[in-house]
């Protein structure tokens, strides 16, 4: 959920602290969320959904596509920086396709 998060939130030019506020839960825990270091928890995924106004059912599959993403790389191979840079870039162009869908 880690590049979910980040692309979610610097799309919408917040900063973790503003995030966490709209949260009800402290930055350092954002931060944890956002490095991949602690677990969202299943209870907070609705709240993430409206901050980031975008469905449930789209923020599952963005974490969806980022999981099978990072899955194809994963192998033997290290994930580097330009990895994760490239995963952006595919999540953003999967919230592209679904904005557009959805204003048809």
């Amino acid at each position: 959920m880690r590049n979910v998060l980040l692309v979610l939130r610097t799309k919408r030019n917040l900063s973790q602290q503003q995030v966490a506020d709209l949260l009800f839960i402290s930055r350092s825990t954002y931060n944890k969320w956002e490095n991949d270091i602690g677990e969202v928890p299943h209870s907070k995924l609705f709240l993430i959904s409206e901050v980031y106004q975008i469905s449930i059912q789209k923020l599952i599959l963005l974490v969806l596509s980022e999981n099978n993403l990072l899955e194809e790389k994963s192998g033997s191979e290290n994930i580097t920086g330009e990895d994760f840079f490239t995963l952006n870039e595919k999540l953003n162009s999967i919230i592209k396709i679904l904005d557009e869908k959805r204003s048809y």
